[in-house]
């Protein structure tokens, strides 16, 4: 048995190995094997699906409040201080769904590969989001209050308020990522469990 990990000090392999299995045609082959750790999310069954759904929830709002305020036509949505940070935030919410979306999937019990991309992927993407959101967010503020009196204010407050609310959306899933407690399980009790 050859540990894949040896080879490649990657959080993404670790606790795979290759075994030494015969192919149907009868020549050797290698086939990969998870041997290492499994986690579970530490709730009850109803707990964990609640908080799975609610940020998948979550997350599906927030994108749509995004695409809503990026698809209006703004003024402010033209300046460079108020429209980038938020087109660019499209990429890390990209990847905080990927992160959401592995944990919604999840099941039970999960590898560590599953648990740490999970949960790395909602951590960068939501500080990201975050971020980008925020910077959006001001930038927009300082717009409308630096030209509120030429401006049609409706479409501006669309995107100033879309903006903050997904700002606020990507640091309530940061604050369920940091408190969502999970443990390693006893292989035994994997088993016992089927």
């Amino acid at each position: 048995m050859e540990r894949v990990t040896k080879k490649r000090l990657n959080w993404y392999l670790r606790g795979w190995e290759y075994r030494a299995v015969t192919k149907k045609n009868g020549k050797p082959g290698r086939e990969l094997v998870y041997t290492g750790e499994y986690y579970r999310i530490a709730m009850d069954k109803k707990r964990r699906r609640t908080m799975k759904t609610a940020a998948a929830a979550v997350y599906v709002l927030m994108c749509a409040v995004y695409l809503g305020f990026e698809t209006t036509l703004t003024q402010g949505g033209f300046v460079w201080y108020a429209g980038a940070p938020c087109l660019l935030a499209i990429l890390p919410l990209f990847y905080l769904g990927l992160g959401v979306f592995n944990l919604a999937a999840s099941e039970e019990y999960f590898t560590y590969r599953r648990m740490r991309a999970a949960f790395t992927r909602i951590r960068v993407g939501g500080k990201l989001s975050a971020l980008l959101l925020g910077l959006g967010t001001v930038g927009q503020t300082a717009f409308v209050v630096s030209y509120r009196n030429v401006l049609s204010l409706q479409p501006e407050l669309v995107m100033l308020f879309g903006a903050l609310f997904c700002c606020a959306c990507a640091i309530g899933l940061l604050i369920l990522e940091k408190h969502t407690p999970y443990e390693e399980v006893d292989p035994k009790d994997l088993c016992k469990k089927g």
